[in-house]
Formats: C-alpha cells, structure tokens, sequence
C-alpha cells in the first residue's frame, strides 16, 4: 500500500507486485494527506511517473467519481497517448462535463449500475467463476454453468439466481425472434439453417439449464421453469404448421436439456416442475404437455433437415443428437445419458396423455418406443421396465414421489394402461 511520495519510491515495481494499492491523497493518519482543491491541483514528479505508467500499461475500471474536483488526476489521465487497454466506468446517473470528458478521451465503456456493491459483488462472482474453469471449455457456457452451479447450491443466492436465468433467457429470446422472420420470409429451405442457428445462440442457457435442473428445488425451479417459459414464447405462434413449427422450437429445445438433467439427477421435483410451468403455446393452460399438436408440428419442421426426413419420431431424435453436448459434463457416460433421455420422453409422453380428455388422447412416442432393450436374454419394452419399476416401489417411486401422476400409483397404472395399448399401435 502507497499513500506518500516516499513510498513510491521504495515500492516493489508494478510487474512484480501481486497487488498494488495507491492512495494518491495519502491517508489520513498521514498529515500530508491532499483535501483541499489547492493540494488536489498538483502531483509531485514521482506521482505523475507512476500513473504516466498504470494509465498507459494497464486497463481502469472507474466507480463512483465525478471528475469535478481532482485536477490533477484528470490531467494524469487526459495526458496518456494510449488507449491499449479498455476503460470502465460505472454511474448510477448522467455524468457531469469533467467524466465526459475522459470518457471520451479514454474511449470508455459506460455501464450504468445500481450500486457499487451490487457491481463489485457481481464482478467478483464473474472472475471467480473464471478462475474456476477449465480453459479448454467455451468460455461462456461454462462461465454460466459455474455461476448457475453456485447459485443452486443454497436458497441465500435465489435472487442472483433468478437474475442470472431470467436475463440470459430474455437475451437468447431477443436473438432468436429475429431468426425466425428471417426463416418464416424464406421458407422450407430456410429450417435447416434456422435450427442450426437457434441452437447455437442457445449454447449459454442449455449451460445453465444443464447444471442447474440437476440440482434444483423449491423457488429455485419455480425460477427456472418460468425462464424456460420466457424462451418459449413466440409472437409467432398460430397458424400453418411452419409458423407453429418454428415457433414452439426454442421453448421444446430448452424443455429436452432442463428435463433430461433434471432426469439425469434423479431430480423429480424438477421435473414436475417443467411440466406444471412451461407451455408451447399462449392459450394452454395445464402446462406444455396439454397441447399434442405443437409436438406434430415440430416433428414436421425437423423433417425439412437432411437425414430427419425418414424418422418415425425425427424431433426426438434431433433432440437426442442436439441436446447431448450440453450435457455432457454432467451426463459424461453414453449409455447413462440414453437412459436419462428416454425417461425423460417417458413421463413427458404419460403426463401428456394424462392431462388430456379421453376423446383427444394421442400418445406422444419418443425414441424409446424403437429401441429394444434385453432382460435376461429376452427383449423387453423400455415401457415394461419403468412399470416394473413403479410396481415394485409403488407410491415411494421417484416420480411418483414427487407428485407425477397425482402422487398415486394406483393412478400411474390405470394410466400405463391405456398409455401402452394405444403406443402400440404407433410403433406397428
């Protein structure tokens, strides 16, 4: 710590130094500590050397000042010829003539802020998030799955949590709605390129989503469920199957990565979550899953994609290929993200049936439905072994557990039932 022409001149130099604190007006155990405009107008030649150096070698981030009344500093700032570092300078408000000034000079960057505390404490979680990450990694996505991580870890960060989720979400949604006038304008041959796209302005929300639904409970889901929601929304929704199509995508997209973690972590609670909150479309009222024809739709949409076009379910099966970067730090093992995903189409397909009246019941099958599996040597339906599954754990089954199905077994099976006979006749 500087605070005395003195110092300066027996300090450990910048390079070398881990940390370095100058108090350029001395401190005030000092008797020479500078108040007055008179003591503020001008700087002693070490002084000036030293900040001709930190304003030409370092970048600034600037908080809290006003410029009206530090002469020198100004004058210290304004005299530097480079601007090789960026400079930011943080307001509550307008600022006054003397920072716009070296606003300008600097060619700084404005950001408005509520508080110093709320900014520092911000910028603090950011770096930390930073110096947690593994380099290799795209630095985005995982500096938003590290924050998120953090965030779910204890209710004390449900703000910072809803703040996170709720901005990035807003954000991916303002990129997306520009995507899809372009692809409504040009058409089919404009699906490809739009899915594509979508999916890569969605990388930083899969990131969260992808670490946070593996751990969530309470609030914290309720927080994610609505943000989820938010992308789903479209100013497109309605009309010919392309427009729905296009639409309801980002929403389902963002549902398959939150509901196969969710899975992934035996976080039921999550899910039901998901399933109460997140709707396809404006006039649904039970949650995505009350709607089937939004799911028929996108299903066409992927077809338009080169190599969906022959899929009994292609959505299903671009979402199994689309979705497994994301995650695939918590799901590292294929078989165990195979596994995740087909429950996940699962109970999404059930709880769909269930919250529909009988006269539009219509199954939705996923991949699942093709894929055999072996039990003891003999094939076995990937349906037989989750009511196997829920038979022998009855109303202490995790789903069930955490109030799928009415909370109720005996509801699950009567379900199952009719679930079952009619995907049969899908998969002939």
């Amino acid at each position: 710590m500087i605070s005395t022409p003195d110092g300066i001149k027996g300090a450990v130099p910048l390079t070398h130094a881990r940390c370095y604190v100058l108090k350029l007006h001395g401190d005030y155990l000092d008797f020479r500590i500078r108040n007055t405009l008179v003591e503020l107008a001008k700087y002693d030649r070490d002084t000036n050397r030293l900040l001709n150096r930190i304003f030409d070698e370092f970048g600034l981030v600037v908080c809290g000042w006003s410029a009206d009344w530090d002469a020198a500093l100004c004058a210290a700032i304004e005299r530097c010829p480079s601007r090789r570092f960026t400079t930011f300078w943080a307001a509550r408000g307008a600022l006054g003539e003397p920072a716009n000034r070296l606003v300008a000079a600097r060619d700084a960057r404005l950001l408005t802020i509520s508080s110093a505390d709320s900014f520092f404490s911000q910028l603090a979680e950011k770096v930390g998030s930073l110096e947690r990450l593994d380099t290799d990694h795209p630095l985005s996505p995982a500096v938003a799955a590290a924050m998120a991580k953090k965030y779910v870890a204890e209710d004390r960060y449900l703000p910072q949590l809803s703040d996170l989720v709720t901005e990035e979400s807003e954000r991916t949604y303002t990129r997306i709605e520009q995507l899809r006038a372009r692809v409504l304008k040009d058409g089919h041959q404009a699906i490809p390129d739009y899915l594509t796209d979508c999916t890569r302005l969605s990388q930083t929300f899969f990131a969260m989503l992808a670490e946070a639904c593996c751990w969530a409970r309470g609030r914290q889901a309720s927080v994610i469920a609505s943000a989820i929601q938010n992308i789903g929304r479209s100013k497109t929704s309605g009309g010919t199957q392309l427009v729905t199509g296009v639409g309801s995508y980002p929403g389902a997209a963002a549902l398959y990565v939150a509901g196969v973690s969710a899975v992934g972590g035996a976080n039921y609670g999550m899910l039901a979550e998901l399933f109460d909150r997140v709707k396809l479309r404006e006039f649904t009222n039970e949650g995505l899953f009350i709607c089937e024809y939004p799911w028929h739709e996108i299903h066409a949409t992927v077809k338009l994609v080169p190599g969906y076009e022959r899929w009994y379910v292609p959505f299903s099966e671009f979402m199994h290929t689309t979705v497994r970067a994301p995650l695939r730090a918590r799901l590292p093992d294929d078989a165990e993200y195979d596994d995740a995903f087909d429950r996940f189409e699962y109970l999404m397909g059930a709880t769909a049936f269930s919250r529909t009246t009988k006269q539009y019941r219509r199954a939705l099958a996923g991949r699942w439905l093709w894929r055999p599996r072996y039990k003891a040597g003999k094939e076995i339906s990937f349906a037989a072994i989750l009511t196997e599954e829920a038979n022998s754990f009855k109303d202490d089954w995790p789903p069930i557990r955490a109030g799928l199905f009415g909370g109720s077994h005996e509801q699950f099976r009567a379900l199952a039932e009719a679930y079952h006979s009619q995907l049969e006749s899908v998969s002939r």
